[in-house]
């Protein structure tokens, strides 16, 4: 079984996501350019304003080439302190690392949940982002 983690860790405009996860991919995935599956491990804490959400991964999508490795996740609020976001609300969380390319470009993470769920930033951009192999 092949594992891939992802991790975040990374404050901008006084907005704050940490977390991390791990896809595992079934034994039968042969090529990390396209894979899917479930992914149970893992959460993303998203903190601004002295407001939190806590977001679980559900799902993901895996997709590696030569310039970058992108991870899409479909996520449910997991805890909330807000009154307007409920628990189980759905939304995606997307990180992109060029870290297989040759050029400097800093890995990005971005947030798409609905209106009554935002408490602050969407996206950031951060060397401490990442999408990497484990190792067994």
């Amino acid at each position: 079984m092949h594992e891939v983690g992802v991790t975040a860790n990374a404050r901008q405009l006084g907005n704050t996501i940490l977390g991390n996860a791990t896809i595992s991919l079934a034994k039968g995935t042969h090529s990390l350019m396209r894979a899917t599956g479930p992914q149970r491990q893992g959460s993303f804490t998203l903190r601004s304003s002295g407001k939190t959400l806590l977001l679980r991964p559900d799902a993901c999508r895996l997709s590696v080439d030569l310039s970058s490795a992108v991870a899409r996740f479909a996520v449910r609020v997991g805890r909330s302190d807000l009154g307007s976001c409920p628990t189980g609300t759905r939304g995606s969380l997307i990180v992109v690392d060029p870290g297989f390319a040759a050029v400097k470009i800093k890995p990005t993470l971005r947030i798409q949940l609905p209106k009554s769920c935002s408490i602050g930033g969407t996206a950031w951009q951060s060397s401490t982002i990442s999408v990497r192999p484990l190792a067994k």
